[in-house]
Formats: C-alpha cells, structure tokens, sequence
C-alpha cells in the first residue's frame, strides 16, 4: 500500500513539474517590441540622446529621445536625461522608425529589491536575496510599510525571518526604501522539497533552497532516484547527480525542518525547479511570495 501511494506522489509530482515547465515557457517574443509602441528594460549604455536598453533575454533595443521626450519619475516632476543612468530600469513609449523607438516618453522605474530579513539594526533591514546575496534595506520616517492584509503596518511588525520587497532607490549594496512589502512565512513541514545541488556525499546531498539556506537530504539504499529527460525518465544512482542540478526531494523532514529522509528524488535540467531553487521572487505590488520557510 505504501509502494502505491509513493508511486503516486511521483507520478503527480512528474505531472505537475512538466505543466509547470510548458506553461512557464515564453513564447517567442518579436523582434523588435515588447508591446506595440513600448520598450521595458535596463539602460546598458547611453550615446548622446540615445538609450541602449537590455531586455532580460530579448535582443537589445535603442531608445532615442529628442527635444520633445518627456521624462518622468514618481518623486521628480523635472527630471530630465541626464537624470537617467546605467543601470536604471525604465518603460519608454513612442514611435517605432528604422528600428529604434523614437520616444514620447520616457518613466524612470524605482528599484526593487526582495528578500529574507535575517537582521534588524535600528531602521535598516539586512536581507538576503533568493540567490544568497546580501542587501541592506534602509528606512527613512517617510517610508510606507504594508502587507496583504494591512496596508497601514509599522518598520515595529517586520521580524526576522519575515519576507520582504523593498521599493526605492538602489546606491551600491543599500537599497532605501520608500515602500517595504512584508510577510512572515508559513513553516514547510511538507513531503516536498525542491532545490539546487550544493554537495553530493557517499549517503547524502547538500540542497541550496533559496536565500541563502540549505537543507541536508539524507539518501538510503530504498530511495527512488529519477532522472527526467527528453525519454519520460530514468532510474539512476546518488552518484549520477551533480553539483548544480535542480532536483525536487519527496521525503520526510526533522522536526526542527534542518534535513529530510528522502523517499524519491526527481532531478533533471527540465525539473520542477526550472533554473533556479523555487520559493518565489517577491511579486511587485503585493506582498512578496517568499519561500514557505
């Protein structure tokens, strides 16, 4: 009876990570615009009055302003070119001529940042972000705090371990906040843990779970090790899986939630992990969706 139900968590399991890649996987986007009339990006490079703008994986696109460009901030009603730099994110709108979007306008983006908070020194938020960097979050006294269920929080509310995204202004290694999202995780004591290789012992893999947290996954002769691939899958050894490899461990966990007994492991470069350690990216405008733990 156990056999069949543990066969059927991975059968599910296999299921919903091979929805989760097709429905995750963009479209082809064109070649030339993100939305017709409108580029989003960061600036990589600017030349005079034209913008080299990055688009994630997208080719990258120029942005050339005029005397007629409009520039705009939500805290700086004057802003102007030379207020753009580097680095910066920004949404443009205009006319598409000869490939580059001559723009109407051009909206300078604050900067997000998201995280856990693993301190609290007087009105500054140590956090760490998903991929195990470090960012210090500073708060001034005009600094909204909210979370999905109480738009008037206090800085007081937020704890460590709490989830956050910050929105502001990004100066080296300091974001300062005019708005700071929170919410505290809900503990996974859960059968499911994915994440990212770090180590891979003679009985026993080290998994990165995001924000700078691993997790010990203990490995036995009964558990099920699976590989995913263009054939459906196949069974493999702890030793077939490397450092680096997304993998989602079917188990059960310690009572202080620190290591799992895994029952089944499901690895794989089209895994349920995509290409990074699941748990969330904060989500802008709402609370972030952090990991459960």
């Amino acid at each position: 009876m156990k056999t069949k139900v543990l066969m059927s968590l991975v059968v599910v399991a296999m299921l919903l990570a091979s929805v989760g890649v097709a429905a995750a996987a963009p479209m082809a986007a064109p070649a030339q615009i993100d939305r017709p009339n409108m580029v989003v990006g960061q600036v990589k490079s600017i030349s005079g009055a034209t913008l080299t703008i990055a688009r994630g994986q997208g080719p990258e696109l120029q942005v050339v302003t005029d005397a007629q460009t409009r520039f705009l901030a939500k805290d700086n009603a004057n802003l102007t070119l030379s207020d753009i730099q580097v680095g910066d994110s920004i949404t443009a709108r205009g006319q598409w001529q000869n490939g580059q979007l001559l723009a109407r306008q051009v909206l300078l983006m604050p900067d997000r940042a998201g995280g856990m908070v693993t301190a609290i020194n007087g009105t500054t938020l140590a956090i760490t972000k998903l991929d195990g960097s470090a960012l210090s979050v500073a708060t001034t006294s005009t600094t909204k705090f909210q979370t999905k269920d109480n738009p008037n929080a206090q800085f007081s509310d937020i704890k460590v371990g709490d989830m956050i995204e910050a929105v502001g202004t990004l100066n080296g290694s300091t974001l300062t906040a005019i708005r700071v999202n929170f919410r505290t995780p809900i503990e996974k004591t859960g059968p499911f843990a994915p994440g990212k290789i770090s180590a891979v012992n003679s009985d026993s893999l080290t998994l990165n779970i995001g924000f700078g947290r691993e997790l010990t996954v203990n490995v036995s002769s009964s558990t099920f090790i699976v590989k995913r691939d263009g054939q459906g899958g196949q069974v493999i050894q702890l030793s077939d899986l490397t450092v680096g490899e997304n993998v989602l461990v079917i188990g059960v966990r310690s009572s202080d939630g620190s290591s799992m007994d895994a029952k089944t492991i499901i690895a794989g470069k089209q895994g349920p992990l995509g290409n990074a350690p699941q748990g969330g990216q904060p989500r802008a405008g709402d609370a972030p969706v952090g990991p459960q733990g």
